[in-house]
């Protein structure tokens, strides 16, 4: 059996993409969370290479991006109202 390798001359497809693996490391939740978040559509869709769901890095950063602004705009309404 020979090992695939990539091409030199061409740039690695997957590099700027995450696993269900890498967002269970990343956010410290189960499997179960990821698919359920990204059924409720708090994660973006993903795309699938080969059968395996893969999410563009970008728009997770943006998702995070979204969750930290979110997370002061309520900060800042607990710190007016208490």
């Amino acid at each position: 059996m020979t090992k695939k390798r990539a091409s030199k001359d061409r740039p690695d497809v997957l590099a700027g993409y995450l696993t269900i693996a890498d967002l269970v490391a990343r956010y410290r939740v189960s499997r179960a969370t990821i698919w359920s978040w990204r059924r409720r559509g708090f994660l973006p869709q993903g795309v699938r290479f080969g059968g395996v769901v893969r999410f563009p890095a970008e728009e997770i950063l943006a998702f995070e991006s979204r969750q930290a602004a979110t997370t002061a705009e309520h900060q800042n309404d607990r710190e007016r109202f208490y």
